[in-house]
């Protein structure tokens, strides 16, 4: 729609809108469009996507939820030079509770008012505003779901009677952050059984010009092959569990608002191997005499492999960039030499005061994605010669 009077965002002027039912403003073009299917917000700056999106078309958030359509009224009040658009929004929440709320943009100023009247208390909602998907941003609040890592960002004071002022000024300072694509290592010391697989996410992050505030995190999942907003952080990296096929991508937001570019990490699939061989799962898993499996309430699948025999060896052969062997740490436990592609590593010690199951203890990364080997040597310490083997994991890449 033609705007009765222009609307200064960012330090543009602008004539058209686009009006959103589901309670956004697009100023331009069309604006952001969530590229995924959990029906929900999510966090500015918003994925813009889709033949009639513009990626540089500044959106308005005033509770943006692609779940929930709202009726959409609009009135011009007031005088030149001082007229006030309003657009406003009216309907029902995810469990039929009234939601309305509007917002004001100024003939007179750069000033963008969102008033909320009637407010549902749980919202799955982004609000703020953006210049693109390239920022800058001004979020008030935000939702990302469960599944992420960090949920609701809601204020406390988003609530009947809010009212949210925007001054979207030109920013002075453009640079934008640059962040390292991300790479992934298994957690040493952690329990297959009690965390899964856990996998921590880690990045590099520089701003010659400004400190960077937050980093915006994506995930693709590919068993449902879209990708979505996986959550917001503060740090350099986070810890998930179980991922299954996957790939992340983060970018860097600065204190004036400026993000960065989206830089993904490679796609990979977490793999578990158990201890038994011979069948076609663990067909690259063998061991020489002197091994024998031991049922074991708090394995991961019951049982683990274990051997007092010096000398005696596991060999697990895989393709992928990444391994860890999880067993036993324990008083009846001891060392291990470790061999990666025929090269000896740091002794694995296994050696505890208490017993600790199924946990990580070797892991290692490779430069290259190909096909490795990684043999277990048992060294049979004396007084606590035994070692086990309970499960290889790797990442093996993502086939489709």
């Amino acid at each position: 729609m033609t705007v009765p009077f222009p609307v200064q965002v960012y330090g543009s002027s602008y004539s058209t809108l686009w009006v959103g039912g589901d309670g956004e403003l697009g100023v331009g073009g069309y604006g952001a469009q969530y590229d995924g299917t959990t029906g929900a917000g999510g966090c500015v700056p918003i994925l813009h996507s889709g033949a009639y999106h513009d990626p540089d078309a500044p959106t308005l958030l005033a509770l943006w939820d692609t779940g929930i359509t709202y009726d959409v009224s609009t009135a011009l009040v007031g005088t030149s030079p001082s007229r006030r658009f309003v657009v406003e929004w009216r309907g029902t929440d995810r469990s039929g509770a009234l939601v309305d709320f509007e917002m004001v943009l100024h003939e007179d100023s750069s000033t963008i008012t969102t008033i909320y009247g009637s407010v549902p208390p749980v919202i799955y909602a982004a609000v703020g505003i953006e210049a693109g998907w390239n920022g800058p941003v001004t979020e008030y609040a935000c939702y990302l779901g469960p599944e992420g890592i960090r949920g609701p960002r809601i204020p406390a004071n988003l609530t009947a009677g809010t009212k949210v002022n925007y001054v979207p000024t030109p920013v002075t300072d453009t640079t934008s952050p640059a962040v390292t694509s991300p790479t992934y290592h298994f957690v040493l010391g952690s329990s297959l059984v009690n965390d899964g697989v856990l996998v921590q996410i880690a990045w590099g992050a520089t701003d010659p010009d400004d400190a960077i505030v937050e980093y915006d995190v994506w995930n693709i999942a590919y068993e449902g092959g879209f990708e979505y907003q996986w959550g917001r952080t503060t740090a350099k990296g986070f810890t998930t569990s179980n991922p299954g096929d996957f790939a992340f991508g983060v970018r860097g937001i600065d204190s004036h608002g400026n993000v960065g570019p989206l830089m993904w990490g490679s796609a990979n699939g977490t793999k578990v191997r158990e201890e038994t061989p011979g069948s076609w799962w663990n067909g690259g898993l063998s061991y020489s005499a002197g091994w024998k499996t031991d049922p074991m309430a708090g394995a991961s699948d019951g049982a683990v492999e274990f051997t007092k025999a010096a000398g005696a060896s596991a060999t697990f052969t895989f393709t992928g960039d990444h391994v860890a062997w999880y067993g036993t740490r324990g008083p009846g436990y001891g060392s291990a030499r470790v061999y990666v592609d025929g090269v000896l590593r740091p002794v694995v010690d296994c050696h505890a005061s208490s017993k600790h199951k199924a946990t990580l203890l070797f892991r290692y990364g490779f430069s290259t994605f190909g096909e490795h080997t990684v043999r277990i040597v048992n060294l049979a310490t004396s007084g606590h010669p035994r070692i086990d083997v309970d499960a290889f994991a790797t990442l093996e890449g993502y086939y489709g």
